[in-house]
């Protein structure tokens, strides 16, 4: 994550999302995307000590089902991201 962070500190340094459309759905799709992960890294966090405070019960594996389905979609999501960060070199 760190390093994504550096990666687009660096781009928004090298070209800017108010000069180009590719810059604008660049930017506009790696923060949305860096948002989602650090929001489901944060609960992760939250239902992890929920559990082990109160046990893992058919409550919190509901909420630990749908986390797991919120990664998935943002794995299916970072497909776009990944290919608008590599067109340029394509």
């Amino acid at each position: 994550l760190a390093a994504q962070v550096l990666l687009f500190r660096h781009d928004l340094l090298q070209f800017s999302p108010r000069k180009t459309a590719y810059g604008s759905i660049y930017f506009t799709m790696l923060a949305t995307h860096h948002a989602h992960v650090i929001l489901g890294l944060a609960l992760d966090a939250a239902v992890l000590w929920f559990v082990l405070v109160r046990g893992l019960t058919k409550y919190w594996l509901v909420g630990v089902r749908a986390l797991t389905i919120f990664w998935y979609v943002v794995a299916f999501l970072a497909v776009p991201v990944l290919l608008t960060q590599l067109s340029p070199s394509l």
